[in-house]
Parts: structure tokens; sequence; C-alpha cells
């Protein structure tokens, strides 16, 4: 989960030194330990790890070459393979993103390499220039560059507002565009080429019995578990008292029976003790021995204005739950924790909450309940008049002045995303579920998986799912 930052030309030898530092500031600010700068003619590079499990991700594989990974373990031997694998196998592996510059024999810049691996767990974005390209781990870093426009992307908006997925290569920024999950993207001076790797279903449960289905699906989330842990020694769980996240928290204990620094972290509401679940996740926590504290939201300046947000699932609109995590994040800090999991698998197993809404509107028994709910809002009755009333609010449309408002782009733009909604649909029949795959698979939930880094590298320690680990979505979905 390093901090990547490159700036290529086939036309310049070197980008103006304001400007880069004034990117590498940016890039600098994500992250607590110091980067390394790397540079030839038509490029340059500035790379930090993100936390204290990770080595310099700058490597550089063959003499010609030069490889930053976001990624980077500690362990040697992972080390030794990522250094040395073709960068498009990297895809279908850990999570990661990064970018590899290949130089001519004359020393200057041939062509680039970027690669996304398949769940979208890490980002990777990128600006052309009048003269050359910017790529760098985040939009906000990109905009340091006086070159770009901070201009929204209207379609990335739109999508967001009405609860629709945005283009996988679409970012809020109209300039800037995101790296497509599972993609490895070649740029020369003259042309660019592109080339997606697709998640594909696991078929083996039709094989396996009840029981045998049990059982991998526990073999898989250990699996899944055990690569997210990597080499931390410390480790952290947003615990919650369902099934997803306590099969996390057994998990963890399974991969790490001697394990003696974790902390797992629950936040509730006082003033809603119906839906505040830390009571019983503190159960869990002691059956599962996992030493656990509670975060209190009721005093939390929620929506606050004021609160660093980067382009990720929190923008254009803040997130309520983003106050919740920074207080997770200082119980984590208290503890040491170098790496936190989540236990959510929703996406995996429920449609959107767009989804949903539009299946119930077209529900047949609509049919009947429509006409009857229309008719009794037309009855005479001071019992209905209420809802008469908000009926009519809700329905009613001042008049429209002649050249004020204009709504068929508007139309047009829900006529472009609900059929770029049905392509992306059929994309996933080979799927059983293939709404479900669409959910956990599309582009906002490519922006959820890697939305949390930058909050986890402001407090120097990475952060990770299991559940969005390949195999297990693979089974799941």
């Amino acid at each position: 989960m390093a901090v990547l930052l490159a700036w290529l030309s086939w036309r310049e030898a070197a980008p103006d030194p304001k400007v880069w530092q004034r990117l590498r500031d940016r890039a600098a600010e994500r992250t607590r330990w110091a980067g390394t700068e790397h540079g030839g003619e038509g490029w340059r590079v500035y790379a930090a790890q993100g936390h204290p499990g990770e080595s310099t991700p700058i490597t550089t594989p063959r003499p010609d070459r030069i490889r930053l990974l976001d990624a980077f373990p500690a362990d040697a031997a992972e080390r030794v393979r990522l250094q040395q694998a073709p960068l498009s196998d990297l895809r279908s592996g850990p999570p990661l993103a990064g970018l590899e510059i290949h130089v001519s024999s004359a020393g200057q810049l041939d062509a680039v390499d970027l690669v996304r691996e398949t769940m979208g767990r890490r980002t990777l974005v990128y600006a052309p220039l009048r003269r050359g390209w910017l790529v760098a781990s985040g939009e906000h870093i990109l905009l340091a560059h006086p070159e770009l426009s901070q201009d929204p992307d209207r379609d990335f908006l739109t999508a967001f507002l009405t609860l629709r997925s945005p283009a996988h290569e679409a970012s809020a920024f109209a300039a800037i565009r995101t790296l497509v999950a599972g993609e490895h993207l070649r740029l020369n001076e003259h042309e660019h080429h592109s080339q997606r790797l697709r998640l594909t279903p696991d078929w083996r449960w039709r094989t396996l019995s009840s029981d045998g289905i049990v059982a991998e699906t526990g073999r898989l989330l250990d699996q899944a578990t055990q690569r997210c842990l990597g080499e931390a020694r410390s480790i952290g769980l947003s615990l919650s008292s369902g099934v997803d996240s306590v099969a996390v928290a057994a998990a963890v204990r399974r991969c790490r029976p001697e394990s003696p620094h974790l902390q797992a972290c629950t936040y509730g509401f006082d003033q809603w003790p119906d839906i505040d679940e830390r009571d019983s996740a503190a159960g869990i926590a002691r059956c599962l021995e996992w030493p656990w504290a509670g975060v209190a939201g009721d005093r939390l300046d929620s929506l606050s204005s004021q609160a660093p947000r980067p382009v990720c699932p929190d923008t254009p609109i803040s997130s309520i739950y983003r106050e919740l995590k920074e207080a997770v994040y200082d119980q984590f800090d208290r503890s040491g924790t170098e790496i936190w999991l989540s236990g959510a698998f929703g996406d995996h197993l429920c449609a959107s909450a767009a989804d949903t809404l539009s299946d119930a509107l077209g529900h047949p028994r609509w049919n009947a309940v429509g006409p009857a709910l229309w008719l009794s809002l037309k009855q005479p009755g001071k019992r209905l008049s209420r809802w008469r009333r908000l009926a009519s609010r809700m329905l009613a449309r001042p008049p429209q002045a002649p050249g004020t408002t204009d709504l068929a782009p508007e139309r047009a733009a829900m006529r472009t995303l609900d059929a770029r909604w049905r392509a992306e649909h059929d994309e996933w029949l080979d799927f059983p579920r293939p709404k479900q795959a669409l959910t956990a698979l599309n582009g906002y939930a490519m922006f959820a998986a890697s939305g949390e880094n930058w909050f986890a590298q402001r407090h120097g320690m990475g952060t990770a799912d299991p559940y969005r680990d390949p195999d297990l979505s693979r089974w799941l979905l």
C-alpha cells in the first residue's frame, strides 16, 4: 500500500522543477515515511512505503526496466516473485497496482506499462498532459499539477448521486482516468493498448456435498485472511456481531494462534440501543479471546466539512461513517496496530440499494397496491388529509420559465447509466448470481475496495478485506 507518483514524457527530458516538487510534496503528505526518487531522460518516479510491513517499492528487475508497485511485502521470497514475474501476471495475485517503465538502450523512455489487480483493492490513476503523462496512487496527487482541471466528471457524479455505479475508468474529475481493475495498459509515444483480465466463477461447488461446501468456504476464508495479514504482528479488526465479521475474527485466531497483539473495535450509539452491537460484539470478542474496545458515535461531528476527504466513496458527498471510522483508527493507533481487517461481505451476497428498490417497484404486487393507494389518497377524510398534502407536495411541479431549465441532458444521462448497467450485468451472466457479481465487481465497488487506503496510510497502518480475495470472491459469487 505504498504511494506512487510518476511523470512520463517522450518530448521533454525532465519535468518542471517547481511543478515536480509540488507533486512530490502532495504525495509525501499521504504517508509517514520518507520516499525515494529515481529519474532518467523522459521519466521521473517517486515512491514511499505506506506502513511498516513494506520495503522500498521501486525495483529494477532488469537493467532496462524500472518497476513501481504499491504493495511490496517485507517477505523476501514474495518480494523476489513480485520483482521477477511478468507485470501482467500480477493482476490475479495480492492487492496490487503499479507501473513498469521501459528504457531504451540510449537511456530514453520507450514505453510504460500500468497494471491493477482484478479486485481493485489498490488504485492507480493517470492523466494526459500536453507533453506527457502523470500517474499516481490518487487523484488528489495529480491535481497538484497546474495543467489539470478540477472540473468534475458529470457522468461520475450522476452515477454516484443516483445510486448507480460509475464507469470503471471514470474518476470524479474529467481530466483524470482510473486504471480499470484487472487492466494492463501500455502507453507509448503515439498510441496505447489495453487488455483486461476478468474474474471468473468457481464451479467446484457443483461436485461437493453441503459439508464439503462449508469446509471449502472455511479453507478459502483462512487462506484469504492469511494473505491479508502477511507478516504483520499487530492486527486490528472492525468487529460487528454479524456472521461475516465473526468468521474473520475466528480465522485470524486460527491463522495466528499465538499472536499477542490483537485489537477488535466496534462502534455504536448510546441513543439507539436497539441497533447498538457493542455489547454482543464484546461478548464475541471474549469468546474468541480478542482484546476489545468500543467507540461511541453520539458526540462525533458527522458530516463535518473540515475533515480531510480525498476522492473515495466518501465523496463527493461526505459519509456519516467517516468520523466513526476515524475514531476506530484512533483506537487502533493507541494499540499499535500495523494492519486492520474489515469483516463485511455484504456486497458479495446482497444486491445494491438501487437494485433492491427497482426490483421491489417492478414486482407484480404493485399492480394492485398502486391503484388502491392512489384511490385512498383521493378519498375525502381527515385521516388521510395529511398524506394527501404530502403526496401533493411531492408530486407538485412549479411552472417552468422558458429557457431556465432543460431536463433533456439529465434524462439522457440516466438513459446512458441504465444502458451501461444492463451491459455490465450481461457481462456477468456466467456467474450463478449475475446481479450480485455486478454489485461486488462494478465501478463503485472498486472505488470502495481501495477508498480506505488513503485514511489508513495517514495513520501509518495497512488495511485489508479478506472477502475481496480473488479466490474467495470467485467462490462466494
